[in-house]
């Protein structure tokens, strides 16, 4: 269904001829593991168990369906000019027993394996290194100054972007930009805590929960713990940690409040992914199984009157 609406969407403004983008994001590989029919499961059935066959014919399923999106690029003359990227959210889940690039940790890990993920790059008429690495370490938010940079947009006003651009990578593989630490963490607290299920990245270390240190480039699996050999590069971990932390703390569990009843926004949809909540069920799984669950939504209404509920 995503993917057949993209390519209508493709087709339809590829006759305007006007630059166009197109963000698709999909819930497959991801469970709840729907397929259009189970022959997709049956070459992986006989060797791995119902949930990895699943996984596996997912990720088919997507590279298929990736396949029909460039077709459509392809008929409608844009596969030369047009900036193709895929890229994924987090680290490997049921298929990490099967290949895990060698990486330690999985989806929601603060290892490696956790976070690092596949980001391909495809423009032919950009010109750009295909077919290489960028061995620098980069992250979601240098997509989009990058994306800034390689078009020659200008922003219509000045924005403090967290990321960088690596648009000079893309032409030079080997360039190694200045050094800086980036970090991860996983949390769905009330309240923040620091240090708990995170990682301070460097291009050759990783500090993992303020207690581990990993030289990434003589131990890709985070095998070796090393932080007792190297007490200074942790602490320059720590003080880069600090400095982000300080950053993005503060109002980062403030409640969501729904605004209803402006002027601006006549309806306000409500669903129990809203409800603020130790429990919240996001998918038809978390409820039909029998589960019990209710919620509060936290809303504030801009004039006082009677609202009717749909």
């Amino acid at each position: 269904v995503f993917y057949d609406a993209a390519i209508d969407f493709i087709k339809e403004d590829s006759s305007n001829k006007e630059p166009f983008f197109l963000y698709l994001s999909t819930y497959i590989p991801h469970g709840p593991h729907t397929l259009p029919d189970r022959t997709w499961t049956n070459k992986y059935s006989s060797t791995v168990n119902k949930t990895t066959a699943y996984f596996f014919a997912a990720i088919e399923h997507v590279d298929r369906n990736i396949g029909l999106l460039r077709e459509a690029l392809e008929e409608q003359g844009l596969t030369e000019n047009t900036i193709v990227i895929v890229m994924t959210d987090n680290g490997g889940t049921a298929g990490v027993d099967f290949f895990n690039a060698a990486m330690r940790g999985k989806k929601g890990s603060p290892y490696d394996g956790g976070h690092r993920v596949p980001f391909f790059f495809h423009w032919p008429n950009g010109q750009i290194r295909h077919g290489e690495d960028v061995a620098e370490l980069t992250a979601h938010f240098d997509v989009l100054p990058t994306l800034i940079d390689l078009c020659d947009l200008t922003p219509p006003k000045q924005v403090d972007f967290d990321g960088r651009s690596f648009k000079q990578q893309l032409y030079h593989p080997e360039l190694m930009l200045p050094e800086r630490s980036l970090f991860v963490e996983l949390q769905r607290t009330f309240a923040p805590q620091k240090w708990v299920n995170a990682t301070a990245m460097s291009q050759q270390w990783r500090l993992v929960n303020n207690m581990e240190l990993y030289d990434i480039k003589s131990d890709p699996e985070q095998n070796q713990n090393v932080i007792d050999d190297y007490p200074l590069i942790a602490e320059k971990l720590r003080l880069d940690f600090k400095t982000y932390w300080q950053h993005v703390s503060p109002g980062d569990r403030d409640r969501v409040v729904h605004v209803v009843g402006h002027e601006n926004d006549p309806e306000t949809y409500l669903s129990s992914s809203d409800w603020y909540s130790e429990v919240v069920p996001w998918n038809h799984a978390s409820t039909s199984q029998g589960k019990n669950l209710s919620g509060n939504w936290h809303i504030r209404t801009t004039e006082p009157c009677a609202y009717p509920q749909s």
